[in-house]
């Protein structure tokens, strides 16, 4: 039997964003909970949400909806969404749907392959 990792999620705040971190895999059985969190999260104007999916290891349809969802959700109050650390599966599926596209989304590489961060 094929060993995977448990899905989680984890919410953290700071300046501007709030970033819901996902680990696991996002399919029907797990897909509410990020549904709910996303819904949870809200966002608005000069407010970034991001789903951190670096450690998501399978996305189905059902991740998609949820993504295509919050980002509905977003751009009528002037909110952005991004998704970072997002496998080229992932970033795939969201090209294929045209999700790319939309001015208040961006895909952007996982925290850690980004330069060393600057202290604020």
């Amino acid at each position: 039997m094929k060993q995977t990792t448990p899905f989680s999620l984890t919410i953290t705040r700071g300046p501007g964003e709030v970033v819901l971190t996902l680990a696991g895999e996002i399919d029907t059985l797990t897909g509410p909970r990020f549904d709910e969190a996303a819904e949870v999260i809200g966002g608005g104007r000069g407010v970034t949400i991001v789903f951190d999916m670096s450690r998501v290891t399978f996305m189905d349809s059902t991740g998609l909806s949820v993504i295509a969802g919050t980002l509905r959700r977003l751009e009528p109050v002037g909110g952005r969404l991004c998704i970072r650390g997002a496998s080229p599966m992932i970033r795939r599926l969201l090209e294929i749907t045209g999700i790319t596209q939309s001015e208040m989304f961006e895909v952007a590489p996982a925290v850690t392959d980004l330069p060393a961060a600057v202290n604020r």
